[in-house]
């Protein structure tokens, strides 16, 4: 009982005020604490690499070094998705649900961290990540009761992580030509579409003209996705001519 209170008492604080928005203090607060947590998983995974327990042993250093940020992405895609869904169906309530966003920007930050460390590796779409980071780190503090359930159905854009983390591990595995990378592809391609241009499109579309901060937000998220998107397009399609 002590050790769960600790817990509790280590990784949660209830960042939100009276009036049910973000208290900036607690928001950054715990930010910090799941930062920890997630670099604490990536040591863990390295370790676990290291140890030949995970199937990216065959990659070379910098490839794999990309390859566990994205077994740490995919794990945090699925939670905020997951998160994300159970408010939308009403299944959690917005206290729940508020909580966890320092687990997402906790992410970022994280993740923006590791892409500066290895900017050689990453450096060629360096500031489209970085800039999609600050915003997931920042753009928490203009949540409301009212416009939660739009910002909530932005984190489905989380949807499409796992499945391109899946296909750049083939593609990196030289599975170019299998069934499986094609067909990935395919469904890469339609979830994206899906979650990510279709439903940010609606989003901007949903939020008032009079909320100037969100519909900025969600107009650069936007310009970002459809970036992605034309980078998969092209990739995919010099991957089927070749």
């Amino acid at each position: 009982e002590f050790r769960r209170v600790l817990f509790r008492s280590i990784m949660y604080d209830n960042i939100l005020t009276n009036h049910n928005t973000i208290d900036s203090h607690l928001y950054f607060f715990n930010t910090g604490k799941y930062f920890v947590m997630w670099c604490g998983s990536y040591m863990y995974i390295t370790y676990l690499n290291d140890k030949k327990r995970l199937g990216i042993n065959d990659l070379n250093e910098t490839k794999a070094i990309e390859a566990k940020t994205r077994i740490i992405s995919s794990t945090h895609a699925i939670l905020c998705c997951l998160y994300s869904s159970l408010y939308l169906i009403n299944s959690i309530d917005y206290n729940i649900w508020a909580n966890h966003i320092p687990m997402s920007s906790g992410f970022a930050l994280f993740d923006a961290y590791i892409v500066t460390k290895h900017y050689n590796i990453f450096k060629k779409g360096y500031l489209p990540i970085v800039l999609h980071h600050v915003l997931l780190i920042i753009g928490p503090l203009v949540i409301i009761p009212t416009n939660s359930y739009i910002i909530s159905q932005s984190y489905l854009f989380e949807f499409t992580v796992p499945i391109l983390d899946y296909n750049w591990l083939l593609y990196h595995k030289k599975k170019q030509n299998t069934t499986l990378f094609k067909v990935n592809c395919g469904i890469s391609l339609f979830t994206f579409f899906t979650f990510r241009i279709l439903n940010n499109l609606y989003l901007t579309y949903k939020i008032e003209n009079t909320n100037y901060t969100v519909k900025l937000f969600s107009l650069i998220f936007l310009l970002l996705n459809l970036n992605w998107f034309y980078g998969l397009i092209k990739l995919f399609n010099r991957e089927k001519i070749n």
